[in-house]
């Protein structure tokens, strides 16, 4: 190893090396000069914001506190990437790979990650507020304590996803697939869950009041103490649900099932408890 290479790990400045050694390249072979010198300065200064990286594989990289603000990064591959508190907001990263990366703190607030792959990716702390996450892959994904308010995960997979304590507020989860995920001690005011999967998820002391539940399905969900006081929960499946000590103040009920749930006075609902606990 040279001094000059010395010199950098000695002084922490491992950015450059750590993604070439991850094999910092383009998965199309005709990538234009453009997006090679746009790749050349993240490598020497972990920041490019406005740059177009798309396609970049940057696997296994080290990028804590990246400046990729209003970047293009379709297609990229960040599986298993160090992300920590980078700035990912505005960018454009549809279709990328982030499955196992560890993005805590990262900013993607207004980013576009359509079709993103985040399996299993530890976004504790994310703020991601008005983030697109259409037909996102997200399942395992750990969103502890992330700031979601107004982020649209229409028909995205989350399942067993990790949501504790999170800011959901206005959030859109039309059709997505919640089954199994936790989500105690959310604050989802106003959220979006029409037609959504939420079977087996837990909703302990969550605030959903004004939600949209229509047709959602939330057989044998956990919901006890959750707030859902003027939410619309027409159609909903809520048979087997606990909802013991939940707040119904205004919520509107027509053809909502509740057969085999456990209702809010701790009595066990009929078969064919519709509309009402019978």
């Amino acid at each position: 190893m040279t001094l000059k290479s010395n010199n950098v790990l000695r002084h922490g400045r491992f950015v450059g090396i750590a993604m070439f050694a991850a094999g910092l390249v383009f998965a199309s072979p005709s990538a234009d000069a453009a997006n090679k010198a746009d790749a050349k300065k993240f490598a020497a200064t972990n920041k490019c914001p406005g740059c177009n990286l798309d396609g970049i594989k940057l696997k296994f990289a080290r990028l804590n506190g990246a400046d990729l603000k209003g970047a293009s990064l379709k297609g990229a591959n960040f599986s298993r990437a160090e992300l920590k508190n980078a700035d990912l907001s505005d960018a454009i990263l549809t279709d990328a790979d982030f499955s196992g990366a560890v993005m805590e703190g990262i900013n993607l607030s207004n980013a576009d990650l359509t079709e993103a792959g985040l399996e299993r990716a530890f976004m504790k702390g994310a703020v991601a507020v008005q983030a697109i996450f259409i037909k996102a892959e997200l399942e395992q994904a750990n969103l502890e304590n992330a700031n979601l308010a107004g982020a649209n995960f229409s028909k995205a997979e989350l399942p067993d996803a990790v949501f504790l304590a999170a800011d959901l507020s206005g959030a859109n989860f039309t059709d997505a697939d919640l089954s199994g995920a936790k989500l105690t001690d959310v604050k989802m005011p106003g959220v979006i869950l029409r037609g959504a999967d939420l079977e087996a998820a837990n909703l302990e002391r969550t605030n959903i009041e004004n939600g949209d539940l229509r047709d959602a399905e939330l057989g044998r969900a956990r919901m006890q103490n959750a707030n859902l006081k003027g939410g619309n929960l027409s159609g909903a499946d809520f048979r087997k649900t606990n909802i013991m000590a939940a707040t119904l103040d205004g919520a509107k009920l027509d053809g909502t099932d509740f057969s085999g749930a456990r209702w809010i006075d701790g009595r066990k609902c009929g078969s064919g408890s519709k509309g009402l606990c019978k």
